[in-house]
């Protein structure tokens, strides 16, 4: 299945940066989870990850609790 995240990032630039790189190293040691992307849909601070998984249960099992520099979650599952 494929998942899109969007959120808002609510950080500096290098921040994001620090992040976006920390999550794919993360996400690229978890089997059944693959990360294809993270994009920008509108402007700079709006983004979407694009991911890969074989189960949202391990999706969800994985995801970070809380980050205060995002906001304004949504997903949509394309199964």
């Amino acid at each position: 299945m494929l998942v899109i995240d969007y959120f808002n990032w609510k950080g500096t630039l290098d921040e994001r940066k620090k992040y976006e790189s920390e999550q794919k190293e993360k996400w690229a040691k978890i089997k059944g989870v693959k990360v294809l992307g993270v994009y920008t849909p509108t402007i700079a601070w709006n983004r979407a990850w694009v991911i890969e998984t074989d189960s949202f249960d391990t999706l969800l099992k994985n995801s970070d609790v809380y980050n205060p520099h995002i906001t304004n979650t949504d997903l949509v599952i394309l199964l």
